[in-house]
């Protein structure tokens, strides 16, 4: 035994350099005691103080074996890694050692004193009183006789490490406390720190308020038991966000670091308190070290969601910086919550957490992070305003300073529809002809906020669209180019007399031109009915609007049916009164049904780019944010104000007519009998009944047929001289039927030879 009391410090020294889990400070400290010839209480408290925050396992490397033993007898207990319980095995190992503590001296003191001055408190009678307190409480505890045992002796070991520190000299408390809160905080101390406990209202069962009873807790209890359940409202965390969301700022504003790494080294060098933020007090930092030890989990998920915001805080600060965007910080908030981070909090106030936490670094560093909205814009607006500033941004990039123009209108000499002032009606095209819209404001912000935790997503993006050789196009010519069959079909379509021929002659044409073009005349029958209707639907669209408004785009004067039909929408006085897509409309309907539904609609035709400026009263609210230029938001309030004066709606439909309805599908045939008398006549023979017959390779009574169902059809095409007995009738082209005979040729000619 006096082996063990002479060389306990000398054990203590000597394994103290080996611990790596003390600070440098806490080492000095203990190194400081062990020097003293003499030791005092307040030895005793700061040693046993410093020691208990260990592991047991280090607790015994450092005092070796015989301590080891010593711990044997607190195994039992369930307590073996518990702060309190390594006090009282410290302390009575010292005792057992009976290493001696010198008194100092007490201070005069009427309102507070320790518990140690045997005179003025006893403590056996002070528990005796806390005891019986605590007996009062387990009888109106409702609850198992299981979890009732359990409280009951959980709450007596808690009393008697409390009742150790105070004997220790660890706090003070006032000369009459108050017993029944003291007995109520360590019966909610038991229900907090352990598992499966009842349901309890501390209010209810004691009389107390909660403040009181918690207050209680985080004074004397909480370090030596914590919740199961953390609670966040029992540290600074605004403080200690704003302190290390500029740590983390600081070590990964250039985005080289991992921020998982981070949080680790973080950890360590707040257990060995070395390289922490200056700001930090001793108290932060024990509270940190708390954290750290007993809610490892907590603090690992806590400041890796805090380290990941401040990275995607400096991401997106990048990208808007460079488009010249403000920042707003709702839709970064909604972004990391969908990856899992939310720094353990409800959405508005982790919202708000990230706009203190953005405010913060932008205050350290100004330059380095763009300006942001102060007011949460309406999501539709903010999609806007992005999406715009990502599409000016394309635009910068691939022209590289040069002026904004549309290629195909410079090349057709066309002036208003060219330049940035309709950013909305211009178009990333696709040189390979791809038809998606890919880089549409819309668009491209979907692909933002898809990416908002890519710190490389401009340069990625302006790779894509170098790779993709994308071109600027207004969006009336992006739109032709993408309407392959427009393309194709233009010659018939926009052919400058087809309204003056007959339904049955222009239904003729299609067909033949469908059959002969080469890109068409191998398709399926299937395939071809669909594109024969596509072109219907041109014609139809090109003849109503030809009555209402002439050739010309009625608002620029530029873009004509004739060339730029595809280029042509339907403009709806209100978007929110629209009630149909006019395009559905020319699969079922004439001509002249099909307008006056449009009339219904409140509208009217006018070409693409000109449509984008009609319903620009959205963007208007937006142009300073979209645009830093003041004479180019001049430009674009002073063109959307004359086209939304010239847009005149759709009225009147007494003049429309329907060129395309018919009510018979003779225009097959019709073709194939004009060809047969055009080509037997051209070989200098008689059109008779049978040479047709031969001609088309069928029976003489099917001509008949023919000509005696349609016969006052075919008159105006086919003049039929009647034979009489023997003699057969004899057909001859009409001046009219070599009219339609020369067409067929012409557009079977111009198909072929494409």
């Amino acid at each position: 035994q006096k082996v063990i009391k002479k060389n306990w410090k000398e054990i203590l020294k000597e394994n103290l350099y080996k611990n790596i889990t003390l600070s440098l400070n806490e080492k000095s400290s203990i190194i400081r005691i062990l020097q003293k010839e003499k030791l005092t209480e307040g030895d005793k408290k700061q040693l046993i103080s410093i020691l208990s925050k260990l592991p047991t396992e280090e607790l015994i490397s450092l005092l070796g074996e015989n301590f080891e033993k010593h711990t044997q007898n607190y195994i039992r207990w369930g307590w073996d890694y518990d702060i309190g319980v390594k006090r009282l095995m410290l302390n009575r190992y010292l005792k057992k050692l009976k290493v001696e503590f010198k008194e100092e001296e007490k201070p005069d003191s009427t309102q507070y004193i320790k518990p140690e001055e045997r005179s003025q408190i006893k403590i056996l009678h002070f528990k005796q009183k806390i005891i019986e307190n605590l007996k009062n409480l387990h009888s109106l505890i409702d609850a198992t006789a299981e979890q009732k045992e359990l409280i009951w002796a959980k709450s007596l070991e808690i009393l008697d490490v409390f009742i150790l520190g105070a004997e220790n000299g660890e706090f003070t408390f006032r000369k009459e406390p108050n017993l029944r809160v003291i007995a109520t905080a360590i019966v909610y101390t038991v229900i907090v720190s352990n598992e499966n406990m009842p349901k309890i209202s501390i209010s209810e069962l004691s009389g107390l308020y909660i403040s009181q009873v918690t207050n209680y807790y985080r004074q004397y209890f909480r370090r030596l038991y914590p919740r199961l359940k953390f609670n966040f409202g029992s540290y600074n965390f605004k403080k200690f966000r704003k302190i290390f969301s500029l740590y983390f700022f600081e070590l990964i504003k250039n985005l080289e670091t991992e921020t998982s790494g981070l949080v680790l080294c973080l950890r360590e060098n707040i257990l060995k308190n070395i390289n922490l933020p200056e700001q930090l007090t001793d108290n932060d930092i024990d509270v940190l070290r708390e954290l750290a030890t007993q809610y490892d989990n907590i603090f690992i998920n806590y400041f890796s969601d805090l380290a990941e915001i401040v990275k995607q805080l400096i991401i997106s600060s990048k990208v808007f910086k460079k488009i010249g965007a403000r920042l707003v910080i709702k839709y970064i908030a909604n972004n990391l919550e969908k990856r899992g981070i939310n720094l353990f909090m409800q959405s508005s106030s982790f919202s708000r957490s990230i706009i203190e936490i953005f405010d913060f670094l932008k205050k350290n560093y100004p330059d380095f992070f763009p300006s942001r909205s102060y007011t949460q814009k309406r999501h539709n607006e903010y999609r806007k305003i992005v999406g715009s500033k990502l599409k000016l941004f394309i635009i910068r990039e691939i022209l590289k300073n040069k002026e904004v123009k549309c290629p195909e209108c410079l090349k057709e000499g066309l002036l208003i529809n060219t330049d940035i002032s309709r950013l909305k009606a211009l178009q990333l095209h696709h040189f390979s002809g791809k038809v998606e819209k890919k880089f549409s404001a819309r668009n491209l912000y979907k692909i933002f906020t898809n990416n908002l935790s890519n710190p490389n997503f401009l340069e990625e993006l302006i790779d894509q669209v170098e790779k993709e050789k994308l071109i600027l196009l207004c969006n009336n010519h992006h739109t032709i180019f993408h309407d392959r069959y427009y393309r194709f079909f233009r010659y018939l379509i926009s052919w400058e007399n087809i309204f003056s021929y007959p339904p049955e002659i222009i239904h003729m044409l299609i067909r033949i031109s469908v059959d002969t073009f080469y890109e068409t005349r191998n398709l399926t029958i299937e395939k071809k009915k669909e594109i024969r209707r596509y072109i219907k639907y041109k014609l139809k669209k090109r003849y109503i609007i030809e009555q209402f408004y002439d050739e010309y785009c009625h608002i620029c004067g530029e873009l004509s049916t004739k060339k730029h039909l595809s280029a042509f929408q339907f403009a709806h006085l209100n978007e929110e009164l629209k009630t149909l897509e006019p395009n559905s409309l020319y699969r079922r309907y004439s001509c002249s049904e099909i307008a006056r539904i449009l009339v219904r609609e409140k509208g009217g035709y006018v070409c693409g780019n000109c449509h984008s400026v009609i319903h620009y009263d959205k963007y208007i609210p937006l142009l300073d944010k979209i645009f830093d230029n003041k004479s180019l938001i001049k430009k674009i309030l002073d063109d959307y104000n004359r086209v939304t004066k010239k847009f005149t709606l759709m009225s009147s439909t007494n003049s429309i007519g329907d060129p395309l309805k018919t009510f018979n599908k003779i225009y097959d045939s019709l073709e194939r009998y004009l060809t047969a008398i055009y080509e037997i006549s051209k070989s200098g023979r008689d059109v008779t009944t049978s040479a047709l017959a031969d001609y088309l390779k069928i029976s003489i009574p099917p001509v008949h047929n023919f000509f005696r169902k349609w016969s006052d059809l075919v008159r105006q095409y086919i003049n039929i001289v009647i034979g009489r007995g023997s003699k057969q009738s004899i057909y001859i082209l009409t001046d009219k039927g070599k009219e339609i005979i020369s067409l067929i040729y012409h557009f079977k000619n111009y198909y072929k030879s494409l």
